[in-house]
């Protein structure tokens, strides 16, 4: 009996450590600035609404960082948890910060912290409304006449109650391929000259690059584990795949199990396109992975008019299939 006595005196001295240890302190917290506050303390504010922080003695390298909580409704874990998250800084000054809320969020109770290099202040808190993303199925086409992509309804059709999103500012954006719970596409576009993978953000509208460099992308690849890879062009010329979804935000925080798309990691060795094959005859349409327990993906290159080779990527090679007559 004793025993047991002992062993439930120390779990409560121990829950009681990590409560302390979890509280909010802000004297005993690292003073990064003074006469410090955010601006809109205790509001309730939108998603891609501007936070104002200020105070003095802000730095040219300092950041802003969320840690969101929210009720989820489960009895075993009543609150959830998401940080710290990177927040997009607006404006940046001497004696203040502006940030913007993110989408994609559940309603939350938000503590925005000032990180410089490896430390954090709490600035202040304040409250999120609800950011996710719609949850029901929905189907999207683009227009490349009218250079917007706009979605299907059930019967079919252009949904013209529904937003249609302009991308004249990138006509030629193609090879669209899909993550789930981002509420946006992503695909390939030229930028400078080089094809690049983009991601259209349906809740702002805005482009955002998702893999940028001076050597272009070969083409994009979907459908495994819910992430968008690409083959990206190393400084040789040679062909390698990375997962360029990794830090697009998933707004599945409603669904029992939720799962981020993933670090991104570099799969295969680097490998240059078959002799005869060039850049310019792949990208019409991402790749997909093949059901294979090896790595293994199909790509298609348009050899003329009509006529289409698949290529089969696994982690050493391409293997140029034989040559197909179809229209796409």
């Amino acid at each position: 009996m004793k025993s047991i006595l002992s062993s439930i005196l120390l779990t409560l001295s121990l829950c009681g450590l990590f409560s302390a240890c979890g509280n909010d302190d802000d004297s005993s917290q690292i003073q990064l600035v003074t006469d410090y506050g955010v601006t809109e303390a205790g509001q309730t504010l939108r998603p891609g609404d501007i936070v104002h922080i200020y105070g003095n003695g802000f730095q040219a390298n300092d950041c802003v960082e969320y840690d969101f909580r929210w009720d989820t409704g489960e009895q075993m874990f009543p609150e959830g948890f998401r940080g710290p998250v990177a927040a997009e800084i607006a404006e940046s000054r001497p004696d203040g910060i502006d940030v913007r809320m993110p989408y994609r969020m559940p309603p939350s109770r938000v503590d925005i912290f000032l990180r410089r290099e490896g430390d954090r202040m709490l600035m202040g808190k304040i409250l999120l409304s609800d950011g996710q993303t719609p949850k029901d199925f929905r189907l999207y086409a683009l227009d490349s006449q009218r250079h917007t992509i706009d979605r299907i309804g059930a019967d079919g059709t252009a949904n013209a109650s529904a937003n249609a999103w302009d991308i004249s500012t990138r006509s030629d954006f193609h090879s669209i391929a899909n993550c789930v719970y981002t509420y946006g596409l992503c695909g390939l576009s030229k930028a400078h000259g080089i094809q690049q993978p983009f991601f259209l953000d349906f809740c702002t509208g805005e482009w955002r690059p998702l893999y940028t460099t001076g050597y272009g992308t070969l083409a994009l690849v979907t459908g495994k584990h819910s992430m968008v890879s690409a083959f990206v062009r190393n400084q040789k010329g040679s062909y390698y795949l990375d997962n360029i979804s990794a830090d697009l935000e998933q707004s599945n925080y409603a669904v029992p199990t939720r799962m981020n798309v993933g670090s991104g990691s570099v799969m295969g060795s680097a490998s240059p396109l078959p002799e005869g094959l060039s850049a310019e005859q792949f990208g019409d349409y991402p790749g997909v992975f093949a059901q294979d327990q090896r790595l293994l993906i199909l790509l298609s290159a348009k050899i003329g008019e009509g006529k289409w080779a698949p290529v089969l990527y696994s982690p050493s090679r391409f293997h140029v299939q034989e040559t197909v007559e179809v229209d796409a």
